[in-house]
């Protein structure tokens, strides 16, 4: 076959049923793939610990008490239902329960991104199975982030199919269900105010209410959650991980999460690759050497390292998305290519450019489809908020939407085929 003919046959495109079909594939595929790294009797990592605990405290100790403690409820009480219907470890309740909502995410998203302007079937899968691969690190983990993406799913999804006062109403219940579950969510209110501010489909003093009416479905169901916390502590409780139990009573940890973070990103002595690799020993030691270093609040952060901080937010706005965004193609199964461009400054820059490039020829998209302004401000909140890194997980919702100026040009420029051939060999590679 000649090159001619070779590309003609590249560029056919399957008929839309199977390319549906093939779209599924890759994506139980990558399930079946995960569960090798992630096998549900696997020893607990990272934050599993912490959400089993609070499950336990919550079956000893009840609902009102498990709420006192600020703890993310929502996620316990679903797995405590589930429980009773199930039997099995509340271990692997919470990874079944967690892979169950990572189908319902593919499905919802396919269905917010049939409701874009001007946008083909084809990148609607395609916008799916680049969701499917790049959360596929978080299947078969027992933690709430993908029950939090899914109800995040469902509410955008209520919120794009059509605006009035019972949807807003909803999505505002569905946006502090989320919160209950994983409060990175609040992130998620001021973007959500925005696209009801500047969508012109109603009068000025229309969107005003609807504003004034999503904020305070979530205001008031954030009232009352924080009523036994406030009745126990005196203070509004929120979701807090720098504690263990000690039967009833809570514990502070020795170390706190943000005097590790603030560590890591201002002194980092040792020169560790992330936060996840600081020892707890040399970090004592630091604390002991330089008391009052570390003991900051987020303000008090900003205002003695604000270059630190600065520095930060304009690596994850200009070179961390880009960089996540490529890592949902097909290079991240590649260990050596995907450690050069996440330690290369310039191969991100690089990228950086590419993704520039995509979303100027994909500008009357964007232009056409207001609903983008949701998750941009998300990660523009998030990336002003972390103060190390940026973690994968808080950008689960939100990168399937900013990838799709990838996604369509890329689908015009080499055909929706060889895409999808390319997302299935990286899996199965």
């Amino acid at each position: 076959m000649n090159n001619t003919g070779l590309k003609k046959y590249l560029f056919l495109q399957l008929p839309l049923g199977y390319f549906n079909f093939f779209a599924w594939v890759t994506l139980v595929a990558i399930m079946l793939v995960s569960l090798t790294t992630h096998p549900l009797h696997a020893a607990m990592t990272g934050d599993e610990p912490y959400y089993l605990g609070e499950m336990d405290y919550f079956l000893h100790y009840g609902l009102y008490e498990s709420v006192s403690q600020g703890s993310s409820f929502g996620f316990t009480e679903i797995i405590f239902v589930l429980s009773k219907i199930i039997h099995a470890s509340p271990f692997v309740i919470m990874k079944l329960f967690s892979a169950s909502c990572y189908l319902g995410c593919c499905f919802m998203l396919l269905k917010i991104l049939m409701h874009f302007k001007d946008i083909s079937i084809e990148t609607c899968y395609l916008g799916m199975v680049f969701f499917a691969y790049n959360s596929r690190g978080f299947i078969w983990r027992a933690l709430p982030d993908m029950p939090h993406a899914l109800v995040i799913f469902i509410a955008l999804f209520i919120l794009i199919s059509r605006i009035n006062y019972k949807s807003i109403a909803v999505t505002g219940l569905l946006v502090f269900t989320a919160f209950i579950i994983k409060p990175i969510a609040v992130f998620f209110i001021p973007a959500i105010l925005a696209y009801l501010f500047f969508n012109k489909t109603f009068v000025l003093k229309q969107r005003i209410i609807q504003m004034i009416l999503f904020i305070g479905v979530f205001s008031c169901f954030f009232g009352a959650s924080r009523i036994p916390g406030y009745q126990a502590h005196g203070e509004i409780m929120l979701e807090d991980k720098n504690h263990l139990y000690d039967g009833k009573e809570r514990v502070p940890n020795a170390i706190a999460w943000d005097e590790i973070n603030i560590y890591y990103a201002v002194y980092n002595p040792n020169h560790r690759e992330n936060k996840w690799h600081v020892d707890m020993d040399e970090l004592n030691k630091f604390k002991k050497e330089n008391p009052g270093k570390l003991d900051l609040s987020y303000v008090q952060f900003i205002q003695q390292h604000t270059n630190v901080w600065t520095t930060k937010i304009v690596q994850y706005l200009f070179l961390e998305l880009p960089y996540y965004i490529d890592g949902g193609l097909f290079y991240h199964k590649w260990t050596i290519i995907n450690n050069w461009i996440k330690n290369i400054m310039l191969l991100k820059f690089i990228s950086l450019i590419f993704f520039i490039f995509f979303c100027y020829k994909e500008r009357d998209f964007i232009r056409k489809n207001t609903f983008l302004i949701i998750p941009a401000i998300y990660y523009l909140l998030l990336s002003l908020y972390v103060i190390p890194q940026l973690e994968e997980n808080w950008l689960i919702p939100c990168l399937p939407f900013l990838a799709l100026p990838v996604y369509r040009f890329l689908l015009r420029k080499i055909g929706s085929n060889i895409v999808l051939l390319g997302q299935l060999l990286v899996v199965f590679l």
